[in-house]
């Protein structure tokens, strides 16, 4: 089931979700997959859920309308997608650095 925040602030697990208009969970809309995350109401919310069943007989309704917010979910999943790849090269880097001083330090306290 996807979720369209109308109003309120959401913590997603690793995410805040303030923006009015935002939404999560739509990849609901594309797999069955489990959620990947957990969204917790920091304030009063007010959302709008959609499951893939009801958006599906929208698309087949009203094919021009899916086609628009298709893309605008497939931008939505791009950008998170883009950023996760991000992320993901930032804490190997960190790990890789990690890993190299603690070799440098295990090395230096070596006695012979």
């Amino acid at each position: 089931m996807a979720t369209l925040l109308q109003s309120g602030i959401l913590r997603i697990t690793v995410a805040t979700l303030s923006e009015e208009q935002s939404c999560f969970g739509e990849l609901a809309l594309f797999d069955s997959q489990q959620r990947s995350a957990t969204a917790i109401a920091e304030t009063d919310c007010q959302l709008l859920e959609v499951d893939r069943e009801a958006f599906d007989r929208f698309a087949d309704a009203f094919p021009e309308h899916a086609v628009v917010v298709y893309r605008r979910l497939g931008k939505i999943v791009s950008q998170r997608l883009r950023q996760a790849s991000k992320d993901i090269g930032v804490l190997f880097q960190a790990l890789v650095q990690e890993v190299k001083e603690a070799s440098l330090g295990s090395r230096g306290s070596k006695t012979t």
